[in-house]
């Protein structure tokens, strides 16, 4: 896969790769392609103005409370937290 460019609408990370699902496929193509952390040797993030816009607009969504944060890491430590307590 040396020297493939992808155009990807969204991202799926697991431990193990990463899973680019293409927004702009074409014929013959997999829509979405897995690739192995270790077939990676270099990667860049192009920032274009769709991805900043979003940013923006999930940071002020989060910040004004219509999204609610992810904080499960929080949440099992203070269940951990409380049960010791009991």
């Amino acid at each position: 896969m040396a020297g493939k460019s992808f155009a990807a609408g969204s991202a799926n990370v697991t431990d193990q790769s990463i899973t680019i699902e293409s927004d702009q496929a074409t014929y013959g193509d997999k829509p979405a392609v897995e690739v192995p952390f270790e077939m990676i040797a270099d990667a860049r993030l192009i920032l274009t103005d769709d991805l900043i816009r979003d940013a923006l607009r999930r940071d002020k969504d989060l910040r004004e409370g219509r999204i609610p944060e992810d904080n499960s890491s929080d949440t099992d430590e203070a269940n951990a937290s409380d049960e010791e307590q009991s």
